[in-house]
C-alpha cells in the first residue's frame, strides 16, 4: 500500500505543480513539467489549470479511500516515518487514514520541492534549457526570490505544515496533546530540516544516471545531455585530484563516498539537535 501512496502522491503533486505554473505568469503560460521533461504538449490554458487543480484533489481523496478500503479487512496499521518519530495510523479508520493521507502529500509535496530545487541550482543553464526553465518555473514565486532566501523559504514552509499538522494530530489524538507549543516548534524545525535527507538519494540516482550515460549511449534525449552537465558540476571540486587511471574515473565512486558521508553526518547532526532542546 506504500506504493499506492507515492504513486498518487506523486501523480497529485505533479497535477498540482502544473496547475500552479500557469497562475505564476497568465502573460506566458509554461510548458508543463513531466517526469519526461521535454515532452512537445500544447501550452495549457488557465482554465485548464483550475481542471489540473481537480483532477490533483480526486486523486488524494481517491487515495485515502483506497487505502481505507484495502487494508481495513485486514485490519493493518500504516506509518509516516519523519527521521524523528514514526506515526502509525489505523488503516480500519476513514478519519485516520484520512489525515494519514493529508500528512504523507505533505511530506511528500516538501521533499518533491526541495528536489526540484536542487536539480534547478545544479542544472547548466546553458544546456537542456526548455527542461530546465520548466524546474524553475515549477518552483513558483520561491524560484524568483533571491537564491538565499529560496532554502529558507522551504524550511519555512515545512515548518509551518508540520506545525499545523501537529496541531491537528494533537486534537485528534494521533499525537499527545500535551506537548507544549515551544516544543512543537522547535519539532517542526527539525522534521523540516529532516527532508534535506532526501537528498541524499537524489544525488545517489543521479550518479547512477551519470556513469550509466558515460560507458553507454542511451538515445539522443536532451534529458541525458543535462543529467551529464549536472554530474560534471558535481564532480568540478574533484577534477584536480589524481583519480584517473587508464580510461577509468574513480571521481564518480568517490563522490558517492562523499556523499554517503554528508548523509550520515546529517542524520546524525539532526538526531542530536532535536535531542538538545533550550527548553
Amino acid at each position: 500500500m506504500s506504493v499506492i501512496d507515492f504513486i498518487l502522491n506523486l501523480a497529485a503533486w505533479i497535477l498540482l505543480v502544473n496547475g500552479s505554473m500557469q497562475f505564476g505568469d497568465r502573460e506566458n503560460l509554461h510548458r508543463p513539467l513531466t517526469l519526461l521533461g521535454t515532452l512537445k504538449v500544447p501550452k495549457p490554458t488557465i482554465r485548464e489549470a483550475w481542471v489540473l487543480f481537480s483532477v490533483s484533489a480526486v486523486l488524494l481523496v481517491l487515495k485515502f479511500l483506497l487505502l481505507h478500503y484495502l487494508g481495513a479487512p485486514l485490519d493493518t496499521t500504516m506509518h509516516l516515518n519523519f527521521l524523528l518519530l514514526n506515526i502509525f495510523f489505523k488503516t480500519g479508520s476513514m478519519v485516520s487514514m484520512g489525515w494519514m493521507g493529508v500528512a504523507s502529500f505533505l511530506k511528500f509535496t516538501l521533499m518533491a520541492y526541495i528536489w526540484l530545487w536542487v536539480l534547478w541550482r545544479i542544472s547548466r543553464k546553458d544546456s537542456a534549457e526548455q527542461l530546465v526553465g520548466s524546474l524553475k518555473s515549477g518552483l513558483g514565486f520561491v524560484g524568483r526570490m533571491p537564491m538565499v532566501v529560496q532554502p529558507i523559504l522551504l524550511i519555512l514552509f515545512g515548518m509551518i505544515g508540520w506545525f499545523l499538522v501537529g496541531l491537528s494530530f494533537g486534537a485528534f489524538g494521533v499525537l499527545p496533546t500535551s506537548i507544549p507549543l515551544p516544543l512543537l516548534i522547535w519539532q517542526a524545525f527539525w522534521i523540516s530540516i529532516s527532508a534535506w535527507v532526501g537528498v541524499y538519494w537524489m544525488m545517489l540516482l543521479i550518479m547512477i544516471v551519470y556513469l550509466l550515460h558515460s560507458y553507454v549511449y542511451l538515445g539522443s534525449w536532451e534529458g541525458w545531455d543535462w543529467i551529464e552537465g549536472m554530474g560534471d558540476r558535481l564532480l568540478l571540486p574533484l577534477k584536480k585530484l589524481p583519480l584517473q587511471w587508464a580510461r577509468i574515473d574513480f571521481a564518480p565512486l568517490l563522490f558517492l563516498l562523499l556523499n554517503w558521508l554528508v548523509y550520515s553526518a546529517f542524520v546524525r547532526l539532526i538526531l542530536h539537535g532535536y535531542q538538545w532542546r533550550p527548553f
